[in-house]
């Protein structure tokens, strides 16, 4: 998981609500009405949806909220509800509520399906679609929602190493279950990539390179698996 500044909600975004009477609370708090707001959340679409999930990728540098795999204004991109829709149906359309996250391993899957592989042995879900409605404990827009995790780099007898995700806390443990994040193929995705910085690295390679790091480049992108490489970098 990667900390997340919010900036102001899109101005079409806020137009879209009012035209549905979206900003009324009274009707943003009544239960009763779950399944019509559940139908209005499915009207955003076109123009508008496109500028609520670049504007969330922007955020979020390009990463997903969860996993940090990079992710890009494509059909393998969703818009993703912190707290879900079903299980608190006044948050629906907060945009402090909505973030953008990867597909779970769904392309993969479909993929997989065609070739003929076996429903046990492709891609895991994870991320948001192994979440579904349940609750999360730790929110990517916490400032130490980072230090619940730890990392651990694992040297591979088939050259293809990989990194362990490791909970430091209660709330660690839950979210990596409730999100799969230590399953195989994540595993592998980050030590892929980690594996190209660390072969070699100096102490002041690693001291210049964690700077760059912390903060988005000029194309207003984090690493991929950001948060990983720093805690490996500075675990070295």
């Amino acid at each position: 998981m990667k900390h997340i500044i919010k900036e102001n909600s899109p101005s079409e975004f806020e137009a879209w609500k009012e035209t549905y009477g979206l900003t009324a609370q009274e009707l943003l708090d009544n239960p009763l009405l779950v399944q019509e707001k559940n139908k209005l959340w499915g009207k955003l679409s076109g123009k508008t949806k496109s500028i609520v999930k670049e504007t969330l990728l922007k955020e979020q540098g390009f990463i997903c909220c969860y996993c940090q795999q990079r992710i890009n204004f494509d059909e393998n991109t969703f818009i993703e509800h912190f707290i879900a829709r079903n299980a608190e149906p006044s948050k629906m359309f907060n945009y402090d509520n909505i973030f953008v996250c990867c597909d779970g391993g769904d392309k993969d899957r479909e993929n997989q399906k065609k070739q003929g592989i076996k429903t046990a042995q492709r891609t895991p879900v994870y991320c948001d679609k192994k979440k579904d409605d349940d609750a999360l404990e730790i929110n990517p827009l916490e400032l130490d929602c980072e230090t619940h995790f730890a990392y651990e780099w694992i040297e591979s007898p088939d050259d293809k190493p990989e990194v362990m995700i490791k909970e430091l806390s209660d709330k660690g443990k839950q979210a990596i279950q409730v999100l799969n994040l230590d399953n195989k193929v994540l595993r592998k995705m980050r030590g892929e990539f980690i594996a190209g910085f660390i072969d070699g690295i100096s102490i002041e390679e690693i001291e210049e390179l964690l700077p760059q790091i912390k903060q988005k480049n000029e194309k207003g992108k984090f690493f991929p698996f950001c948060a990983v490489l720093e805690y490996v970098l500075e675990n070295l």
